[in-house]
């Protein structure tokens, strides 16, 4: 069916100032500074009151007090996100919705908005705020680690580089890591559920799901590096470049998982 679309010309979001509110003690709003984006985006000025660092945050965004966004704020590959003391800027996004006008669909920015800080994860896996998204952080974390753990051996070769058939050497990397489970036993899941005792056992699936992203994740993480290093030099692999490679990449797992 056919369909006309123009440019049109709509207010600036400047004007909707959202309630900012954290269920963390710890985790005090210290500013708010709206962005100059036609949709509405903020950077949120948050601090670690706490003595130790912040692993990660949990993040909804309401409308009207209807949850609308959702998501977790962590550092990268199990490092923190905000040391004590420290300032982190979060940026988010307000929520839109399609108005029909006169003149078509316009972007309808809510002018009674919230961003809520859920719960914040420190490093000695101590929490604050909600248990449900605790729980689902230190999912995402168990199965990191277990694939990391994984992953450290493949990486292995003792294959003398001037010797090393590269092309096959990464095919079977390749071929090894595809073949990684994503597969969690039920037992994982009912030991991260005697560290929540409030939660209940209706959790049990979306934690085992927690566990299953973090696994798929990093075993996806390590095969776009691979294919990100092969692809350009499909026709010349160079055995000292993969050895290098190798050598790079295992030392970032290693620090990885010293990490989890």
């Amino acid at each position: 069916m056919p369909f006309e679309v123009k440019v049109v010309r709509i207010t600036n979001s400047l004007t909707i100032q959202p309630l900012i509110n954290s269920h963390a003690r710890s985790i005090a709003v210290v500013g708010i500074d709206p962005k100059k984006t036609t949709l509405p985006f903020y950077k949120v000025s948050l601090q670690n009151l706490s003595g130790q660092n912040v692993m990660a945050l949990g993040v909804e965004v309401l409308v009207n007090g209807e949850k609308r966004g959702i998501s977790m704020r962590q550092g990268m590959e199990g490092r923190p996100l905000i040391a004590p003391g420290a300032v982190y800027e979060l940026i988010a996004s307000g929520k839109t919705d399609a108005l029909l006008t006169s003149e078509g669909y316009r972007p309808y920015s809510h002018p009674i908005q919230a961003i809520v800080i859920t719960a914040a994860m420190f490093e000695d896996n101590s929490f604050e705020g909600d248990a449900k998204t605790a729980a689902l952080f230190r999912a995402a974390m168990i199965g990191r680690k277990i694939q990391v753990a994984r992953l450290l051996p493949l990486m292995q070769t003792g294959a003398d580089p001037t010797e090393l058939d590269v092309s096959a050497e990464a095919n079977r990397l390749k071929t090894q890591v595809s073949s990684l489970s994503i597969e969690v036993e039920t037992s994982f899941v009912d030991r991260l559920l005697e560290d929540f005792p409030t939660l209940g056992a209706d959790v049990k699936e979306r934690l085992k799901k927690g566990i299953e992203a973090g696994l798929r994740n990093v075993k996806n993480d390590l095969l776009g590096s691979l294919q990100k290093f092969v692809n350009p030099r499909s026709q010349s692999l160079d055995a000292q470049a993969f050895q290098t490679w190798l050598r790079v990449n295992k030392e970032r797992y290693e620090k990885w998982l010293s990490r989890l």
